[in-house]
């Protein structure tokens, strides 16, 4: 601690600093001072704790320091010194804040009482602020503290039994009986209908914004809860209730709530949700309740936009719903898309449907179709990778994807289906296509190097450009490049005194012998017996 002497006798100081056992009252150090500019100077660069402070002083009076230090060093702690008792002083001392009033000249042994419990009250006030720095930090992250203790109940961090889990409320501060009992409901985000690619910040911003809906419309009007963010598109709302309040979840007006809360965040968020209702439970019994419903949602393959009860929703039927796999393969084989989608379509809609087919079926039906697609689009000259990049394109979003949802899926069949149907009308216009291949290989014998170069330039399967070029023209893309720099060659053989070699690289052979051979092949002589021949 740091103790300051202010008096403007010189002497009197003194004595105070040699008849104080200053160590053993915890002062390691004493500053002084002899005027009020002084005190004040002193003050403002030391963190004082104890002042002692005569009255009389010149140019002004301790008590105007005393009202200073209310405002610019409020934890020290004051002392009066005065040559005779006057009651307005003492009183006026007090209301400033001054600990004790002693008169001079002083008893050391009085002084040093006086010293000793101003420390102990500096180091009362020193624990106060302590400790309403930690309420204050404990009320700023006691909601936290809470969600991350549930969530190590529900991952299973907390072993599911009262006594673990008292003993973890006891270590995160927490309040907890084993009478608590929570309604679970999960919220799940399934699409993100965003027509913009968003940042991982503004996902995270619209996960807290699902949250701050949820927490509105579901808390607020029913009972105090909780929310625990179990995944970027996964909450697990908890509810708080007693006993009595464990039908909450048949009540209408809750039901209604729910469901205001899905219109929400489908209106303003543009995000599908849906919302599973679990079943009361105490916290030992929460990470249970948690894996059922998480294991709903993956389940769920056909309700979007729902409230679902998994006491209710989940009908069970012996009866199986499976896709004519055999008409499906031959409408897809031969060209017949439309009919195909109306095939499926059917299917998909169909009543049993939605309780017959589980999410591995699904995706098992998924990779079947992409089976069957496949010889589809390599035969369209469609490849594979770009279809699934369409639909990324399409949809604008990460989560959803055709294999979790019959509703992807058919959005997924019917993009498909729609390109390889344009695809099939893009063939009566082939020979305009043709024309303007073979006019960039005229224009660009350097760049068109390979059948695959003059592909990609019109983003198309080197294969299926072969075969429409042939069946045009007679000739695979390979041979019209031959063709064509084979004609150039004359051109410069004949109008031009280029070299062999400089003719071969300007035209893309790959060196002089090249052309030769090509030369002999198609003309039967050589390039410079062909030269020749048209000087003659």
């Amino acid at each position: 601690m740091k103790a300051l002497i202010l008096d403007d006798e010189i002497l009197l100081v003194h004595d105070i600093l040699d008849a104080v056992d200053w160590k053993s009252l915890g002062i390691s150090e004493v500053h002084t001072a002899h005027t009020l500019g002084q005190a004040q100077q002193v003050l403002s660069k030391n963190q004082i704790d104890i002042l002692l402070c005569d009255i009389e002083l010149p140019h002004g009076n301790g008590l105007d320091l005393l009202e200073w230090i209310r405002t610019h060093s409020p934890a020290t702690v004051p002392i009066v010194l005065t040559c005779h008792m006057d009651f307005h002083y003492a009183q006026r001392a007090l209301k400033l804040g001054s600990f004790d009033f002693i008169l001079k000249p002083c008893d050391s042994h009085d002084l040093e009482k006086a010293i000793q419990a101003a420390t102990e009250k500096r180091i009362r006030d020193s624990h106060k602020d302590r400790y309403s720095q930690y309420g204050e930090f404990w009320l700023k992250y006691q909601p936290v503290m809470m969600e991350k203790f549930l969530l190590d109940i529900v991952n299973g961090s907390i072993l599911p039994n009262e006594e673990d889990i008292s003993r973890a409320a006891q270590e995160y501060n927490i309040p907890y009986n084993d009478e608590i009992r929570v309604l679970p409901l999960l919220l799940s985000v399934r699409r993100r209908r965003w027509t913009e690619k968003f940042t991982l910040f503004e996902q995270k911003a619209m996960t807290f914004a699902v949250k701050n809906i949820a927490e509105e419309i579901l808390f607020e009007p029913h009972a105090n809860g909780l929310m625990v963010e179990l995944a970027d598109d996964q909450l697990l709302c908890l509810l708080i209730c007693s006993e009595r309040d464990t039908d909450l979840k048949d009540q209408p007006l809750f039901l209604s709530h729910c469901q205001d809360c899905i219109h929400a965040i489908h209106t303003y968020l543009r995000c599908d949700v849906n919302i599973y209702l679990g079943m009361s439970c105490a916290l030992h019994d929460l990470a249970a309740q948690a894996g059922q419903l998480k294991d709903a949602d993956h389940a769920n393959v056909v309700w979007e936009n729902k409230v679902i009860n998994l006491e209710k929703d989940q009908p069970v039927t012996e009866e199986k719903h499976e896709p004519d796999r055999e008409l499906w393969k031959i409408l897809i084989t031969n060209g017949c898309y439309q009919e195909f989608l109306q095939s499926a379509d059917d299917y998909f809609s169909h009543p049993l449907a939605a309780i017959t087919i589980s999410v591995d079926e699904l995706q098992q039906i998924y990779y079947e179709l992409l089976h069957l697609f496949y010889p589809a689009m390599e035969k369209a000259g469609v490849p594979a990778s770009q279809v699934l990049s369409d639909w990324q394109d399409a949809i604008n979003d990460s989560i959803a994807m055709p294999n979790k949802s019959l509703a992807d899926l058919q959005s997924w069949l019917h993009l498909l289906c729609q390109r390889l149907s344009d695809t099939q009308h893009t063939e009566v216009s082939t020979a305009g296509l043709i024309e303007k291949v073979l006019k960039y290989i005229k224009q660009n014998l350097d760049e068109a190097s390979s059948r695959e170069s003059v592909a990609n330039h019109f983003y198309l399967n080197p294969d299926y450009l072969d075969r429409l070029c042939k069946k045009e023209t007679g000739l695979s893309v390979t041979k019209q490049l031959e063709k064509h720099r084979l004609d150039r060659a004359c051109e410069l053989l004949t109008l031009t005194k280029l070299s062999i070699s400089d003719i071969a690289n300007q035209l893309g052979f790959r060196h002089a012998n090249h052309l030769l051979a090509v030369f002999k092949r198609y003309i039967g002589m050589s390039p410079s017996e062909y030269r020749q021949s048209k000087s003659d």
